[in-house]
């Protein structure tokens, strides 16, 4: 006896598959556009700029504890705007996995070369791994969650 599947399960579950499309190199190319903004924001920008690249609800974690949100990430990096400067950074992404619609995981690394405001006198080199979620909201890519990691040794 030959069973059959209902047409309507069988519809569902192809237009399921076809509502989960993206337009990947578009939407790479969107993510690292505001890697870019990232890095011109920490470089050039303000704590404010720099959090607007986030999600309303985004988390930054450096290693710390996390900060929840555009105005906690803003209150965190107001001090250390006011008393570091960035001389230099580079941000490469390694690898940007789609995660289905809307949501991307973005493995990189990344240097940065501090200094003290008041004197621009450099106080290292740095480097490390970083990892972001990125999410399409307000009609762009955004990070929801980013870890830095800074690499041993340096």
């Amino acid at each position: 006896m030959r069973r059959s599947v209902p047409a309507a399960l069988v519809l569902f579950v192809l237009l399921g598959c076809t509502t989960a499309t993206t337009d990947q190199p578009a939407d790479d190319a969107a993510i690292r556009t505001t890697t870019a903004q990232y890095l011109e924001m920490l470089r050039h920008g303000t704590p404010a700029q720099l959090a607007a690249l986030f999600t309303e609800d985004g988390e930054m974690l450096d290693g710390l504890q996390p900060v929840h949100g555009r105005t906690a990430i803003v209150t965190m990096l107001q001090p250390i705007y006011e008393k570091y400067e960035v001389l230099d950074a580079t941000m490469t992404i390694d690898t940007i996995d789609h995660n289905g619609g809307d949501v991307a995981t973005v493995w990189g690394h990344y240097t940065q070369k501090p200094a003290e405001r008041a004197t621009h006198r450099p106080l290292g080199d740095y480097q490390g791994r970083w990892v972001a979620t990125f999410r399409h909201s307000e009609d762009r890519w955004l990070i929801e969650r980013m870890l830095t990691q800074p690499l041993q040794g340096m």
